[in-house]
């Protein structure tokens, strides 16, 4: 079966070092069930129109197109595509990653993500949370809307090779403002439980404003590290740390790939109780509120749910589950 992906991946052009697309893409290739189209990977939102032979278009971050380039042209080229492909008789899947665009405030995400609901033939999302938004936002539209957990990119475990942790949270990944780290560190700058504990802060911040304000927020015990980490300089710096943390806006967001990423460390996580954080409740704990982090335990057993999560939830299951409960879905 012809399936086409958008985004399509590209890696002359895809250089954040989310590799999600990428993985998503090869997995379907190696499954022998979908033959995927892929031409043109640099057209963007055009490449809907010139991948028409395709039975089965999978759509991700519909969320995201608005605040494109030209996010105007972006939009029509989506919109035609998918009434184009409709018209052909294919099937449309929309991935629902999160609940509203993370930065864009405007109105245009939703009106764009509304359109898309009422155009999809099933919605995919990695977390419960994600099919209870969409039959709430949306409780007139009957097509399934299913579940499949994040498959992880990785099933090895990183070892600390050490015997001491240099910090006891690390907060790591891109910052920007819905990731609330300055929010964060203004809190352990008042937090008498959190003074005398290591923390790190590290990964790359764009907005010159925000970074500004966060070092002046900084208290002594917070180091910040606004720099792109290698893949090797991350996985030092998390095998470091005794716990992993995470200070999303609870707002927008319903799955997270750093988290996936963090299972092969074997480290406490702690994020907010919200999409798959909630979803992993025997390896995250959850916090409703920064006050509620100095006092978090670890699940009972959650090294032995990580290893379980990381046996199971592959990407080479992936496309099976999704042939299994997507196909079943819609011939219904």
């Amino acid at each position: 079966m012809k399936i086409f992906i958008y985004p399509t991946y590209d890696p002359k052009r895809d250089k954040s070092g989310n590799l999600y697309i990428d993985y998503f893409r090869k997995a379907f290739e190696a499954s022998g069930q979908f033959e995927v189209c892929n031409s043109f990977p640099r057209s963007e939102t055009l490449g809907l129109l010139l991948n028409l032979r395709a039975r089965v278009f999978v759509l991700h971050w519909v969320d995201l197109i608005p605040s494109k380039p030209l996010g105007f042209l972006q939009v029509l080229f989506f919109k035609a595509g998918v009434l184009a492909a409709r018209l052909r008789g294919a099937e449309i899947v929309w991935v629902l990653h999160n609940k509203n665009a993370h930065d864009d405030k405007s109105s245009r995400p939703a009106r764009l993500m509304d359109w898309m609901a009422r155009r999809a033939d099933a919605v995919l999302t990695h977390s419960e949370e994600g099919c209870r938004f969409f039959r709430t936002r949306y409780p007139d539209l009957k097509i399934p809307c299913i579940y499949i957990p994040h498959p992880v990119y990785d099933s090895r475990i990183v070892k600390a090779g050490h015997d001491a942790f240099d910090w006891d949270y690390i907060v790591w990944g891109t910052v920007t403002a819905r990731k609330r780290v300055l929010e964060f560190v203004r809190f352990v700058a008042s937090c008498k439980e959190l003074e005398d504990k290591k923390i790190l802060i590290c990964g790359r911040c764009r907005d010159t404003a925000l970074d500004n304000s966060i070092r002046q927020a900084l208290p002594s015990n917070v180091v910040y590290e606004n720099r792109f980490l290698t893949d090797a300089e991350l996985e030092d710096r998390i095998s470091r740390s005794r716990t992993i943390l995470f200070t999303y806006e609870p707002g927008s967001v319903l799955s997270s790939g750093a988290l996936i990423y963090s299972l092969n460390f074997l480290r406490p996580i702690i994020g907010p109780r919200v999409g798959s954080f909630m979803d992993m409740e025997g390896i995250v704990s959850c916090y409703d509120t920064f006050e509620d982090i100095p006092s978090l335990d670890c699940p009972t057993g959650f090294r032995e749910n990580i290893e379980e999560y990381l046996s199971t939830q592959s990407w080479e299951n992936f496309p099976v589950r999704f042939a299994r409960e997507f196909l079943s879905g819609i011939s219904e």
